[in-house]
């Protein structure tokens, strides 16, 4: 699984007619029961937002 999360954060040129990026409801105190269980995924995801937002930056793509 590990691959298929590297490869989720590759951005290869530009798409035909343009392409964002838009990233949402990734604000979360993870203040509730069982949060701890979900830290670890949760990281690895937000990781993975860093990243495409990082490379979409840095290809001048539009983010929201």
């Amino acid at each position: 699984m590990a691959d298929r999360d590297e490869d989720a954060a590759n951005i290869n040129g530009r798409a035909p007619g343009g392409v964002g990026l838009l990233i949402i409801d990734m604000i979360n105190s993870m203040a509730f029961e069982g949060a701890e269980q979900m830290r670890p995924s949760a990281e690895a995801s937000a990781d993975i937002v860093l990243r495409l937002r990082r490379e979409a930056d840095r290809l001048e793509t539009t983010v929201i």
